[in-house]
């Protein structure tokens, strides 16, 4: 059995910078390290590679570190990530702490990867969760499709090195008492190959929303069907004054940018309201939205693994929906539901005319009933199963009274379709207590004679 490396009880938090600035998941890392060093006994420190960075070291003092190391030099000015793995190798072989943590923005991974194949340990990526057990840091990441939460651990080989995308924690303000900035030297020769810089390109201003200070989130995913139906969720954020999310599926397609994406793989949010169209809620996705105070979801698919961390859910085609809501949002009036087509059903007055043409054979206190929907004995029980007939044609109870058959395709009465699932049954049991309201009377037809019942199912 390999002994395991011996380390400081030391637990780094690597913080990149941008334009002088120290990226928020620098800062966020820093206040989950507060805690995992609380628990572990561990001390937390930071490191921060650059030129002119005194001040930036200064700053991080304020997020809860006993010790900054800064190594600040001309050379270091530019990120490469050739030289920068030199730099943070050479820094953990000579402090050996115990582990490592760094962001999972591009740079930040492209660091990751290499400083841990130079120090020959594990590296785990887009981790959403980071605790200790028995001594060993356990990693959560998201794995096999996004279906399952994975525990990973490195029990031989330190450092144990993670990445964490923006947002998952938050940062914290704490000055430890006696926290001091350790100045560094690393010299990294000529013949460490590296791109050069020619020029730097800023990336254009855009006028999206940032995610991650939005209050109001509108998200679509592949079930949104195409850029033309994309417009829905751009203008519902419009009205909103929200921003614009999406999944991988949308961003891969052009319909949304990258920045745009909430995720594992993108951006950790915390919304007041959190509305997504067309997301089925695969776990690489849940992972980023778990913190928004108030979720809605809007599927054509009620099993959809959304709805179950949904507040809210609406079963429907969105682009029903959403172009209703944005009518609402613009106009303050709501629209009139649009009735499917009818197809096999039958109108009140086609199931009365079916009782007329029907020969007589039913009898109550021993007289022969002639006419069923005019006979005193049964006119009230047909006239409340007429009932019935006119609420599968009302767009309030259509989806509930009617149903798509297994056989012909077609819409049908939900008493002629197949209970195939627990969602048939609740359904059946709403439409029976549907049934009693509005007739006010037994709905199985023993009222009116089994001639009733059959003509009622002969005509659905």
């Amino acid at each position: 059995m390999v002994d395991k490396i011996k380390t400081q009880k030391k637990l780094w938090v690597y913080v990149s910078h941008t334009d002088g600035k120290p990226d928020p998941v620098g800062l966020e890392l820093l206040g989950k390290g507060l805690e995992l060093c609380g628990r572990e006994n561990l001390k937390l420190e930071a490191v921060i590679i650059g030129s002119s960075v005194g001040a930036l070291a200064e700053e991080m003092l304020g997020y809860g570190p006993s010790g900054v190391y800064v190594v600040d030099d001309p050379a270091y000015s530019e990120f490469s990530t050739s030289i920068y793995t030199r730099v943070l190798s050479e820094l953990v072989n000579r402090h050996k702490p115990e582990v490592l943590l760094l962001g999972a923005d591009n740079r930040n991974a492209a660091l990751a990867a290499r400083t841990a194949a130079r120090l020959n340990t594990g590296l785990s990526a887009h981790c959403v969760d980071l605790k200790f057990e028995r001594g060993n840091l356990v990693q959560t990441v998201p794995g096999f499709g996004g279906n399952i939460l994975a525990n990973i651990v490195c029990p031989i080989s330190r450092p144990q090195m993670a990445t964490v995308t923006t947002g998952v924690f938050k940062a914290v303000k704490s000055k430890v008492k006696d926290a001091e900035i350790v100045n560094e030297t690393v010299s990294i020769t000529d013949t460490v190959r590296t791109a050069k810089a020619l020029e730097v390109v800023r990336k254009k201003e855009n006028d999206l929303l940032p995610l991650s200070q939005a209050e109001i989130v509108v998200a679509g995913g592949f079930g949104i069907g195409s850029k033309e139906n994309w417009q829905y969720v751009n203008k519902l954020a419009k009205l909103l004054g929200a921003a614009v999310g999406a999944t991988r599926p949308p961003i891969d397609e052009g319909w949304a940018e990258n920045e745009q994406m909430i995720g594992a793989s993108g951006k950790m949010i915390s919304p007041r309201l959190y509305i997504c169209a067309g997301i089925s809620g695969m776990m690489h996705h849940t992972v980023g939205i778990h913190q928004s105070k108030i979720i809605i979801a809007i599927n054509n698919n009620a099993n959809a693994p959304i709805f179950s961390m949904a507040d809210y859910g609406l079963v429907g085609d969105l682009k029903e929906i959403l172009p209703l809501l944005i009518h609402q949002l613009e106009t303050g009036e709501s629209l009139e539901a649009k009735i499917k087509p009818p197809e096999n059903t039958r109108t009140a007055e086609n199931y009365k005319e079916s009782l007329r043409k029907m020969r007589p054979n039913m009898y109550k206190f021993g007289k022969l009933v002639e006419d069923p929907v005019e006979d005193p004995l049964t006119k009230r029980t047909v006239d409340g199963h007429a009932q019935i007939f006119e609420a599968a044609r009302d767009p309030r109870y259509q989806d509930l009274l009617t149903t798509t058959s297994h056989l012909t395709g077609k819409r049908v009465s939900r008493y002629l379709s197949v209970i195939s699932s627990a969602e048939d049954m609740y359904a059946n049991s709403k439409l029976k207590r549907l049934m009693f309201q509005l007739t006010g009377t037994c709905t199985g037809g023993r009222c009116a004679g089994w001639a009733v019942l059959n003509a009622m199912w002969s005509t659905t």
